[in-house]
Formats: C-alpha cells, structure tokens, sequence
C-alpha cells in the first residue's frame, strides 16, 4: 500500500491511484476522490477495494469495477457504503465532487452535530430514501428538453418501448442533462435506472456495454438474494461469460452452469439472456437504460445492441442513447444502430437534439459559477455567456 509508481506516464500510490491514472492519463480532482474512497472502503473493511501485485491491482482497476464494502466486513452502514461505491467509480464523471459531499455535511447545520449520526441510523433501510442524496444541480434553460424525456418516460408505461437518441455537439450538456434526469427517477423512486459510458481511448471487450452490466452488477448485487434469484434469465452464464462482472453476484455465481463451445450461440444466448432479464426488471418496476457517448461504441457492443433492438417483442423501456452530432451522418456504429430502431415497427423512436444555452441561461449560470463577491461579476458573466456561445 505504500509503495509509490512513477514513471512518464503514471505517478502515485498503486492502492489509492484512480482507474484513469492507472491508464496513464493525468491525474484529476476526480482522482483525488477516487483516493478519498479507497481509504473510506480501507477504514469500513480494514483492507483496501484492490489487492495483489503492483501490476495486478493497475490493471484490475481497469478492468473492473471496486467490490462492495460489505463483502469483507459486517454491519457496514448502507449509506457508507453507498458512498464508497460512487467514490469508487471507475468513470471520473460518475464519482462525486466537493460540492456533493459537503451537501450531505452541510456547514449552516453546524447546530446538528447528530447528523452524520442519523446518516447512519438511515442505513437500515433496504431502499435509499431520496433525500439521502443531494438534489443534482438545477438545470438552466434545458426546461423543453427535460419535457420531452419525462413524457418519453411516461410512454413507457404504457407498455411501449421507447428510444431516445440525444446528440449535440460535444460539451453542450447532453451528459448533465441525461444525467439530472436520471437523477429525477431515483429521487422520486419512479424507475430502475442503469447506466453506461462509452469511452474514447477505453480498449476492452465490449466498450460502452461493459459499464452497463457493472452498473447492473451492482444493482443486483444490492437486492435481497429472493428479488435477485426471481430476475435471473436461464442462460445467465452465457451472460456471464461475456461480461465476468456478474460473477461477483453470488446467486449469479451459484447459478448452474451450461457451457457452449460455439462462440456465435454463446453471444446469441447473451444476448437473449440480457433481454430475459431486463423483461424480468421491467415486470417488477419502470426501467431507464442510459448508454453516453455511443458514437464509440466498438463492433461488438453495437451488434449486441443491435440485436436487443431488432428483437420482435421489445421490452417497454426507456432507452437514451446519447452521442456527438460532429460526424455522426457518416458514423457506421450509429448506422447500425439507427437502422436497428428504425426497421423495428414496435420501437418508438425519438430524437432530441441539445443546443447552445440562451444568453440569458448563460448568463445565469456564469454568475453561479463565479466566485462571490468577485468584482464587475455581472459584466464578467455577461463576457463568459457571450464568449462561450450558450
């Protein structure tokens, strides 16, 4: 644990260095709280999310998403361990930040000393209570947009299956947006949410889907084992084969195995036992599926996708995919995926396309993000909102 790498493209501590450190990349805030997590889970469960060599601990950092805490020790508070899990995230994007961590230790309930102490008393509950997390940051001038995903949400349950494909150009807020959505279903308890990144320089099997199934991995991982057994599709090692991170399910590793040495009817049966088992979730509850940045989706993961797409009876989801408008016309991971949806009668499909912010949204939202009591902070957001181009 305390021995430091350095070399020209990594430096740090192996046992606290973020996921995209071990990959090479430059470290981040985001990283730092990833280092935050990994001595948060050391503090729960007296030994570290990642263990082994030097070289082992880097690359199943990569690889695959941290354990739960309470598989090593007993009694871990749910909303730690919650906690931990979001620190943990192998996507930067996902781990939360200062602002999020001081909402839940607000500084003006300096009165409440109690309230880490009724965190913890919550953890009881089998379900996180919505105000548990804090509110996700109120969105400016995207009020049509949020419109349009609420009622695509809202066709599903009428038992249709719904898809959505969200582009923009890169950095406009397709990401914020899909996510503050997401975060409106968990809070007010409406769905199952699962969500995925595609990343650009990300090289494993599977790229976009696999953080998905982590995402899914860890939703069962979550449920009592009863809820857990009642969703497994038959064919759940062909799944499992595909995407080893559902072998840290136990009812999942304790399933019967069925090997098939044929490598086309092991995918076809996957993806089948996918299908089987989201139909199963969305017997029980309302489902949104997020999938971010499809335009990188590698060969496989698209034409895994696409065969849940051509399926003749759907399952009534929501599905956002959302990706980059620069070059997507002439993108042939997006073609195979539009022409999926489109030659399928019983998927509904609709686009939303997010632009530049009005000046006046811009504008507002330069003067929270400015520092208070800075001086000429009007004209100064008047600059940032203009220059920025919305």
């Amino acid at each position: 644990p305390g021995q430091t790498v350095a070399a020209d493209d990594r430096s740090g501590t192996p046992a606290y260095m973020a996921p995209e450190q071990a990959a090479g990349h430059a470290a981040t805030t985001a990283s730092d709280f990833y280092a935050l997590g990994a001595m948060l889970f050391e503090a729960l469960t007296g030994r570290l999310p990642f263990e082994g060599s030097t070289h082992e601990v880097l690359v199943d950092k990569r690889r695959a998403e941290a354990p739960l805490a309470s598989r090593f020790a007993r009694g871990v508070p749910r909303d730690l361990e919650d906690l931990c899990t979001r620190l943990l995230a192998r996507d930067p994007c996902a781990r939360p930040g200062a602002a999020a961590l001081r909402a839940l230790f607000p500084p003006d309930e300096g009165s409440d000393s109690n309230r880490p102490q009724r965190l913890l008393e919550k953890s009881g509950s089998s379900e996180r209570a919505p105000s548990q997390w804090p509110e996700a940051p109120e969105l400016l001038g995207r009020e049509s947009e949020m419109k349009t995903l609420r009622d695509a949400f809202d066709t599903t349950l009428q038992d249709r299956a719904v898809i959505v494909l969200v582009n923009g150009e890169s950095g406009i807020g397709k990401s914020v947006l899909c996510e503050a959505f997401q975060h409106e279903l968990r809070a007010q308890r409406r769905a199952v949410v699962l969500a995925g990144r595609c990343h650009e320089r990300e090289n494993v099997p599977f790229k976009g889907l696999d953080s998905l199934i982590d995402d899914l991995s860890r939703h069962l991982r979550r449920l009592p084992r009863e809820e857990a057994i009642a969703l497994l599709p038959r064919e759940v090692h062909a799944l499992t084969r595909l995407f080893p991170v559902l072998a840290r399910v136990k009812v999942v590793a304790e399933a019967p195995r069925k090997d098939c040495p044929d490598p086309l009817e092991q995918r076809r049966r996957a993806v089948t036992a996918f299908g089987e088992l989201l139909a199963r979730m969305r017997d029980r509850a309302p489902l949104c599926v997020h999938l971010d940045d499809v335009q990188w989706l590698d060969t496989d993961a698209a034409l895994f996708l696409r065969a849940l797409l051509v399926h003749p009876e759907p399952v009534p989801l929501l599905l956002l995919l959302s990706h980059r408008s620069d070059n997507a016309d002439t993108n042939p991971v997006l073609a195979r995926v539009r022409a999926a949806i489109e030659g399928n009668r019983r998927l509904e499909l609709r686009r939303l396309s997010v632009g530049p912010l009005s000046q006046e949204a811009a504008r507002s939202l330069a003067l929270r993000m400015l520092p208070d009591g800075a001086g000429g902070t009007d004209s100064a957001a008047s600059a940032v909102a203009r220059e920025s181009g919305g």
